[in-house]
This record gives structure tokens, sequence and C-alpha cells, in this order.
């Protein structure tokens, strides 16, 4: 088995965080709460560096250690503040654990998991909600564009009410499972899993890296894109040259010119 990753930052500090321990690998995407609670560098850099600080190095139940270091989190965070914080530092995840002959998928949030088995099946694993929220206030950016004659990037500013809207539905019933730093949530893993002989690659991946075929066309599909064994480096590249040929966000509409881009491949 090797492991390939790669991470991009677009911003001083990165927000995503790569942790490859003995028997799993795990991406996450850290977001900072649209009311920042002023940690440094940011909030959501603190979270995703606190879980990398707390796994151990060989763990057979990520699920439980995650509910664990939540819990740590959250201690820790209100001895920082001195209170109970009402905005909070949340973070999206994608991991595969191996334990016997067995490897575990989960995700949560919207970072996503590519299996491709032996015979040539190439699966997507992503919780869809926190997307199709994002789509959502996608679509009042664009109307605001279009009634003022302005660019996407501009109406971004406008719609900030949407995002933080749709940013304090974290584990609640009609909005989206993700990590945060609180005891009393019981995070609703998406996981499946495969026999370890059946598996040819794994991609682990935060949302960044899904822009090349979710947003900026790079790729017609996650097939497509995933169809051969990919070269890291070179489609971050992508993502990052057509990102920026696009500052507005006007040809390939989004919330953002670049995210951070973080991506783990597993090659069995």
């Amino acid at each position: 088995m090797k492991i390939s990753k790669l991470t991009r930052k677009s911003h001083r500090y990165n927000e995503d965080k790569i942790i490859i321990g003995d028997n799993y690998a795990m991406v996450l995407d850290g977001a900072t709460p649209l009311c920042p609670l002023g940690i440094s560098p940011s909030d959501a850099s603190w979270l995703v560096s606190f879980v990398k600080d707390n796994l151990p190095k060989r763990c057979n139940d990520l699920e439980s250690e995650l509910h664990k270091i939540a819990k740590m989190a959250g201690e820790k965070l209100r001895a920082m503040l001195n209170n109970n914080p009402v905005h909070l530092p949340s973070a999206s995840l994608a991991f595969a654990q191996i334990v016997d002959n067995k490897v575990i998928i989960c995700t949560l949030g919207d970072c996503e998991a590519i299996i491709k088995t032996k015979n040539g099946n190439i699966t997507r694993q992503v919780i869809p909600t926190l997307s199709k929220l994002d789509g959502i206030a996608l679509n009042a950016i664009i109307k605001t564009k279009k009634e003022q004659n302005i660019s996407i990037k501009e109406a971004t500013a406008l719609n900030k009410d949407i995002l933080i809207k749709h940013r304090n539905l974290m584990n609640k019933e009609n909005g989206y499972a993700v990590f945060v730093p609180d005891s009393s949530v019981q995070f609703k893993f998406l996981k499946a899993t495969y026999n370890k002989d059946e598996i040819d690659e794994i991609y682990l991946y935060s949302d960044g890296f899904a822009q090349s075929f979710e947003t900026l066309k790079i790729h017609k599909s996650y097939k497509t894109t995933f169809k051969n064994s990919i070269n890291l480096s070179k489609e971050i590249n992508k993502i990052e040259k057509r990102s920026y040929k696009d500052k507005n966000y006007n040809k390939y509409p989004r919330l953002k010119t670049i995210d951070d881009i973080s991506i783990i491949k597993i090659k069995f």
C-alpha cells in the first residue's frame, strides 16, 4: 500500500489538515464561524490542528476517538475564551481506516471519498446536505448579481446573512452533519466497509479539490476525474490556474476565488 498526499493553502495559514496514522488516513477541512472567535491564526485552523495533535498514531475506532476529541476540544475552547461560545468552528472530514482485512470509509460534512475497486467500479462517498445549502446560497447570490448588475464576488458580500443562517444549521435536524468541538453532538458519519483485497485506489479530499469537477468544470464528472490514477500536483495546479483566471467568480459561480485544497491517494 502506497500513500501520497498534497495540500495547498489559500491563506498564509491552512484550514485543511492531513493526518496519516499507522492504520488510517484522514483529511479535515476546517470552517471558521462567520462570526469569528478571534483565535490565531483562525478558529478553524486551531480546530483541525487540535484534532491532529490528539489523534493516536494507531486507532481501531476513529469514530469513538473523534467524539472524545470533540469533548476535549470543547473544554479547551471554553477555557481559552473564558466562556461558552455561541458560534463554533467546525470541520468536515473523510477517513479510511484499515482493521484486519477490512477498509472502513467515513465522511462527514462535505469532504469526500472516492473508492475505486479492482473490477473498475468508482464510488463517490459524500453527504450532500452541505453542498445543497451552498447551492441555495449561490442561487441567491446569482440573483443579486443579475438584479444589481454586479459581479458574483460583490454579490456574495451582500448575501452574508444567508451564509450565516446556513452555518448555524450545524448538526440540526434540517441542517448538515459536521465535526464540532462539542461533547453533546453524536456525529452522523456516512460509512461504508470494503474488503481490502477488492480495492485498487482510495482518494480522500476536501471540497476545494471537488471544485475540479463540481464548479470549475476541469472534468465533466467525478468518474472522468478519477477514471485513471491521477497526479495530485498536476490536478491541483489545474484548479489553481482556472480559479485565478476567474477572480470575480462570474464564469464559474462559487463562494470564493479558491479554497484550501487537500487530497490523499491510497494505492493498494
